[in-house]
């Protein structure tokens, strides 16, 4: 069974009804304000757990991992020249009980002034969506495009996972 086979029957059926219950141009709104968006809940916590515990067998998939100590520095996941412009992370841990620290941070380049930060904590079975690689902002000009880097904070204590969806090589 391949590991997207097995993280479909992990999350279950109601996934599909959860994203297409959720307010898409709230979401794009937020989006386009700041560069990501909470989603909600998409999984419950035995999901969360079921998808975590695959996580051991590092020939499935690269997993999102972090020990006490692990961080991981701001990059942006690109991948060749053919660029999906969005990626989501949904949370596999409950922050401040599974660990601490390891929040999710955002820091987007403004065009002319200082760098915007963010520090995200995803609550189990939610997700962010963010911008991968520009996200596009309003300037006197028309438009201009805002880099974004995304990284995680220094895990204090304790495990956290999470689960990537990298959209790339999508037909």
């Amino acid at each position: 069974m391949t590991a997207s086979a097995e993280l479909a029957g992990a999350a279950g059926a109601d996934v599909g009804e959860c994203v297409r219950a959720m307010d898409w141009s709230a979401l794009a709104a937020e989006l386009d304000a700041v560069g990501c968006a909470p989603t909600g809940p998409l999984l419950t916590a035995a999901q969360c757990q079921e998808i975590a515990e695959l996580y051991g067998d590092d020939r499935r998939f690269r997993s999102l991992r972090y020990r006490a100590g692990d961080w991981n520095a701001l990059h942006r996941d690109l991948y060749g020249e053919l660029v999906f412009p969005l990626q989501v992370v949904i949370g596999l841990d409950a922050p401040g009980v599974d660990y601490t620290g390891g929040e999710l941070l955002l820091v987007e380049q403004r065009m002319r002034a200082q760098s915007r930060g963010g520090a995200h904590t995803l609550p189990r079975g939610h997700a962010l969506i963010f911008t991968t690689r520009d996200r596009p902002t309003p300037s006197v000009r028309g438009w201009s495009a805002s880099p974004m880097r995304h990284g995680v904070s220094t895990v204090r204590t304790g495990e956290r996972h999470s689960l990537g969806l990298i959209f790339r090589d999508a037909a």
